[in-house]
C-alpha cells in the first residue's frame, strides 16, 4: 500500500514573512500542529507546535517564522510504502514527512500517526516507533500490549 491512499492532502502553509502569532493561530483555528513555510510557492521549511513552544523562550510572537523554522525538510515519495514511510520516521527521529510526487511538487503530509492506524501494519510501525524512542527525546512513548503516546512540549 502506498503512502498515497493514507496521506493528508490539505496542507496548511505559510509565507516567510509571517510571524509566530500568525503561525499559532492558523495552528490553534485548524487544529492543526504542523505548517509548511513557503516562499513564492517553493518549501523552504516546516514549523511544529513543539518549535514555537520553545522558541517563545527566546523569541516574541512578533518574530518572522523564518527564525525559527526548520529548514532541513524531510520528503517522501507519494508512491513509497506505509514501511518505507515508517522507517524514515524513525531513521531521521521524526513524526511527519512531506508528501511530493514525482515531479517534486508538494501533495500531502504523513505521520507516524496516520501509518499507525492501519491495522495490517501496525506492529511493524509501533516497532518503528520504538526505534524513534531511542533516536529523538520530543516524544515519549510507552509500549506494552498496545500503544498509548504522550507529546511532552516542554
Amino acid at each position: 500500500m502506498s503512502i498515497k491512499t493514507i496521506m493528508t492532502t490539505k496542507i496548511y502553509s505559510l509565507s516567510i514573512n509571517h510571524t509566530i502569532k500568525d503561525a499559532i493561530t492558523i495552528m490553534k483555528n485548524n487544529d492543526i500542529g504542523l505548517l509548511v513555510i513557503l516562499d513564492e510557492k517553493i518549501v523552504k521549511g516546516i514549523i511544529t507546535d513543539r518549535d514555537i513552544a520553545l522558541a517563545l523562550i527566546n523569541f516574541s510572537i512578533d518574530d518572522k517564522i523564518i527564525k525559527i523554522m526548520k529548514s532541513n525538510v524531510i520528503y517522501i515519495n507519494e508512491n513509497s510504502s506505509i514501511y518505507e514511510a515508517a522507517d524514515n520516521c524513525a531513521y531521521f527521529g521524526i513524526t511527519r514527512l512531506l508528501v511530493i510526487n514525482d515531479a517534486n511538487e508538494l501533495k500531502g503530509i504523513i505521520s507516524i500517526f496516520d501509518l499507525l492506524a492501519i491495522d495490517a501494519y501496525k506492529d511493524y510501525v509501533i516497532e518503528c516507533l520504538r526505534e524513534l524512542k531511542l533516536n529523538n527525546n520530543i516524544y515519549h512513548y510507552e509500549i506494552e500490549n498496545d500503544i498509548s503516546i504522550s507529546r511532552d512540549f516542554f
